[in-house]
């Protein structure tokens, strides 16, 4: 696997991302959310049992990611989501509220889930550079 410092260096920058995933139809389904990163890129995000992206998650775990444009520096990500529990969940929480405090008002109610997205793919841009320099990582 290629070093993900450059990665983790954007995503320890950025506080929110926008998040696609698939309706039972197959139309795809954008949503903007808070998220908070793990030191392997993955990426622990909260959602409502009610919403949309939690249903298409749960039933087909495929999504893509992006992060950042205001410094002309970009992230598209593609990874696996699956819902947390147990210890994992509490670490989990544990980072995610370390990043974002001010979560802690609606990330506890009930009907709270978070998910961790694991990354497959990743590819940064930056478009400050001429020509523009992009980087891919399997991961």
């Amino acid at each position: 696997m290629k070093d993900l410092t450059e990665v983790l260096d954007i995503l320890k920058r950025a506080q929110l991302l926008t998040i696609s995933s698939l309706a039972a139809d197959g139309s795809p389904q954008s949503a903007l959310v808070g998220f908070a990163e793990t030191p392997e890129a993955g990426i622990i995000f909260y959602t409502p049992d009610s919403s949309r992206k939690y249903s298409n998650l749960k039933r087909d775990p495929r999504t893509s990611v992006v992060i950042g444009g205001d410094s002309m520096v970009t992230l598209q990500y593609e990874g696996t989501a699956s819902e947390l529990s147990g210890a994992e969940l509490d670490r989990s929480k544990e980072v995610y509220f370390a990043k974002l405090p001010f979560a802690r008002g609606y990330a506890n109610l009930p009907g709270s889930t978070f998910f961790k997205i694991t990354p497959t793919w990743l590819r940064l841009t930056d478009l400050n550079q001429r020509p523009a320099r992009t980087q891919e990582y399997e991961v």
